[in-house]
């Protein structure tokens, strides 16, 4: 079982503090049960990274659970450069997955470019990867939104041509080779609706995380503390 072991939690990039929404309940979950549990947050985008650290609620509850760093690089953002000395500066937390006991990686959505793949890789020697998706509560009218009551993509047009969104959903409903690590993460049955057919596959439903009991209790708390 993971509690046996020193558990490690790695998150790279999130792209919007929203994600937290999402982890932070899980891995206060676990840290509740196994005090060995560590998440390590790394950030590329310093607006994201200072939009975080002005968020005292968010913050504070990652400094419970584990530390958040910001990954200087020359360059400019997209550039070769900049894309260059990250994943230089990404070759220690390489080594450090590979000296724990057990590993998860947390990834947005899918795994895509070509240093999560190789993360992922290495993590799989150690633990698991898992992918997680919007934790939405309006899957069923997504579900009609993008699908007709046959399954199939609906086709939307711009200027008499069919538009890239369509193409890309019915490539990614049929070709069924996007990567979600060992698993997606996923709140319902609806959305594994959803996600099934828009190609994915893998899922661990895991409810809504903001209703799990630890984080009730530390938003309780922290309310309580607020307006004392």
């Amino acid at each position: 079982m993971i509690s046996r072991f020193k558990l490690y939690i790695f998150l790279k990039n999130p792209q919007r503090i929203g994600h937290f929404d999402v982890l932070l309940p899980i891995i206060l979950e676990l840290k509740k049960n196994d005090s060995n549990v560590f998440l390590e947050v790394v950030y590329f985008d310093s607006e994201q990274y200072e939009i975080l650290k002005k968020n005292r609620f968010t913050y504070e509850m990652i400094d419970k659970v584990g530390v958040v760093k910001l990954l200087k690089s020359p360059g400019r953002r997209g550039s070769i450069v900049r894309k260059f000395f990250l994943c230089l500066k990404l070759i220690p937390y390489i080594f450090k997955i590979l000296s724990k006991n057990y590993v998860i990686f947390l990834q947005w959505k899918k795994i895509i470019h070509p240093i999560d793949k190789i993360i992922s890789k290495v993590v799989s020697i150690r633990g698991k990867t898992l992918t997680y998706q919007p934790m939405n509560n309006h899957y069923l009218e997504e579900m009609r939104r993008h699908f007709d009551e046959f399954g199939s993509p609906r086709i939307e047009f711009v200027d008499n041509e069919e538009t890239q969104n369509t193409t890309n959903l019915r490539q990614e409903q049929f070709i069924k080779k996007i990567d979600v690590g060992d698993s997606a993460l996923i709140n319902s049955v609806d959305s594994l609706n959803y996600f099934a057919m828009m190609g994915l596959s893998n899922f661990s439903i895991i409810g809504y995380t903001h209703l799990y009991p630890e984080y009730v209790n530390y938003t309780k708390k922290k309310l309580s503390y607020l307006f004392a």
